[in-house]
This record gives structure tokens, C-alpha cells and sequence, in this order.
């Protein structure tokens, strides 16, 4: 029976994932008064690089995505799942870092000009900061 109603959560939770994920990628772009976690990007041509810290880490999904503002449109989007602990030397402290990386599927339309790249988490239902990237054009 706890199988079953595992299975049932994890078929639930997917689609639930599914489907906040096409509403975010067929939105408009991310309220004025996003600020939850915070987050850095770094470009290399084609694909941006993405490193961020205070989201929820105890279960749950990040969204990440680049914004064209001049197109109006997600250019690269896919979800991530933040750090449950992180370790030093000194102890182990709660997570809730993320780091991937997300390939531009328009890149002829969006090289040498800027994206803002968010995240968004699902549990906690904020967005982080917005930042900036310069998009690089191959040599």
C-alpha cells in the first residue's frame, strides 16, 4: 500500500512540475518585485552558467530560465534541484544552493545582446534576482 501512495506522490509531483514549467515558460516574464534567492550567471556563447544560493532545501525544484526582453520570450529554460546540506570542515549547514546550466535555443537571434536570467522556486513560490547576461558571439 506504501508503494502505491508513493508512486501516487511522485506521479503527482511530476506533473504538477510539468505543468507549473510550461506556465512559466509560456508567461511573460517575472514580476518587477522578484528578490527570494540570489543568483549569478556567466555566459560562454551559447550556454550560461548558473550559481545561486537561499533557495528551499528541503525538497523541491528551481526553475531556471533566460529572459529576452527584446523578443519577449524564454530563450533557455530547464529545472534544477537545490543542495539538501552543505559541508565544510567545520559542520554541515542547510542547503539550498543550486548550480547548472542552461543552453540558448535562439542563439542567432539573442548573440552580442543581453538576457536576464531568474529562477524560480517552486516551493517557496518567489523568484530570485534578475541578472544581466551579455551573450557572446562565436569568433
Amino acid at each position: 500500500m506504501n508503494l502505491f501512495l508513493r508512486s501516487g506522490k511522485r506521479i503527482v509531483r511530476g506533473l504538477t512540475l510539468l505543468t507549473v514549467s510550461l506556465v512559466l515558460a509560456t508567461s511573460g516574464a517575472p514580476p518587477a518585485h522578484a528578490g527570494g534567492a540570489t543568483i549569478q550567471a556567466t555566459d560562454w556563447y551559447n550556454n550560461i552558467s548558473v550559481t545561486g544560493q537561499g533557495f528551499n532545501s528541503i525538497g523541491g525544484s528551481v526553475f531556471v530560465g533566460a529572459y529576452d526582453y527584446t523578443l519577449g520570450q524564454w530563450d533557455a529554460f530547464g529545472t534544477t534541484t537545490p543542495t539538501v546540506f552543505h559541508c565544510t570542515l567545520s559542520g554541515c549547514f542547510p542547503g539550498g544552493d543550486i548550480s547548472t546550466w542552461i543552453r540558448l535555443t535562439n542563439y542567432s537571434l539573442v548573440c552580442d545582446r543581453t538576457v536576464t536570467v531568474w529562477a524560480y522556486d517552486y516551493t517557496t513560490q518567489t523568484w530570485s534576482n534578475g541578472v544581466p547576461v551579455n551573450v557572446q558571439c562565436l569568433p
